[in-house]
C-alpha cells in the first residue's frame, strides 16, 4: 500500500468513525418510556419492577403489603428507589394491592403518576410492567386503594 492510499484510508476512517459512533449510540434525544429525566434518579420502569420484587418479598415473608407512603421507609435499605418514587409522587401504588402471577386476571397494582391521564407504565397483579394507554389504565380493576393526596 502506498502513502497516498494510506492517507486516503486514514482520512476516510477519521470521518466515518464519529458518524458510525453517533449512529450506534441510537440518538441522544430518544428516551425510553418511564426513564428518569433526573440524573441519578431511577425511572418509573425501575421503580415498578422493584415494586414487583418488594411485593413478592413481603408476601414471601408473610408481612402486610404497604398501607401508606411511610411504610415504604422500612424497606429502604433493601429497595431504596421504590420508596423515594412513591413518596415523591412519581409512582402511584394502590395500597393493599398484591402480586399474584398464578392468577391470570389483571388488576392495577401501581402506575406512573400520570398514566391514568396520559397513558404510561403500569404494574399489574400478574407482576408484569407494561405500557397502557389512558383508556386501558381506566378499564383495569384496581387491586388496592389509592391514597388521598
Amino acid at each position: 500500500m502506498n502513502a497516498s492510499n494510506l492517507r486516503t484510508l486514514l482520512t476516510i476512517s477519521l470521518v466515518l468513525t464519529p458518524l458510525l459512533f453517533a449512529v450506534g449510540c441510537g440518538g441522544a434525544g430518544k428516551t425510553e418510556v418511564g426513564a428518569s429525566t433526573e440524573p441519578g434518579m431511577p425511572g418509573a420502569r425501575d421503580a415498578l419492577t422493584g415494586l414487583t420484587e418488594l411485593l413478592k418479598y413481603v408476601k414471601h415473608e408473610g408481612l402486610p403489603a404497604p398501607s401508606s407512603k411511610r411504610d415504604f421507609m422500612k424497606y429502604d435499605p433493601i429497595f431504596p428507589d421504590i420508596g423515594t418514587l412513591v413518596q415523591n409522587g412519581k409512582v402511584v401504588y394502590l395500597y393493599g394491592a398484591q402480586i399474584d402471577p398464578g392468577n391470570p386476571e389483571e388488576k392495577l397494582v401501581a402506575m406512573q403518576a400520570d398514566a391514568a391521564e396520559n397513558g404510561g407504565l403500569v404494574l399489574v397483579s400478574t407482576g408484569e410492567v407494561k405500557y397502557l394507554e389512558a383508556a386501558e389504565v381506566a378499564s383495569l380493576p384496581p387491586g388496592g386503594k389509592q391514597s388521598k393526596k
